[in-house]
This record gives C-alpha cells, structure tokens and sequence, in this order.
C-alpha cells in the first residue's frame, strides 16, 4: 500500500546492536524531585543494556560532575570494572 503512495520509500533496516560482555554498554538517567527520604531527593538510574540489570544510587538535587563522577566510580567502576574502548 505505502508503494503505491511513496514509490521512492526502501525499506530501512537497521542492524541490531548486540552487545557481548555485562556493563559494556550503560545507560543513565536521574529520577528527580522526590520527597525527601534521609535527606535525598534524587535517584541515578543506571541500566546495562545487555542484562537490563538496574543500579539504583540516591543523591541529592544539588550533585554536581564532580560529584556524579565519584558516584560512578563507587557504585559502576569498582564493582564492574572498565572495558576496552571500540
């Protein structure tokens, strides 16, 4: 049907990006303005693309680079280490 329409339309296909080793590929985002719970009000959410496995770190609406860096180091880093770069 959408040939007949868009004659100029290929079909688009992506490759699948499939990922070999756990925490090779991260996603992170911050959940944001929550009540205040032993005084944080943030939660970093880090996701492994591979296992979807869910790192959740609470923190606080004034975290800075500095301060997210550390986080990273503490709650990532050292217990998943560093792979090699592509």
């Amino acid at each position: 049907m959408c040939r007949k329409y868009f004659p100029s339309l290929e079909p688009i296909h992506n490759k699948l990006l499939i990922f070999s080793r756990f925490w090779k590929s991260i996603s992170m985002d911050f959940i944001k303005q929550l009540p205040e719970s032993e005084g944080f009000t943030d939660i970093l959410v880090v996701v492994d693309h591979l296992t979807k496995q869910t790192i959740f770190v609470s923190t606080y609406k004034t975290l800075d680079a500095k301060e997210l860096a550390i986080l990273f180091m503490i709650h990532i880093f050292l217990k998943h280490g560093c792979h090699e770069l592509p």
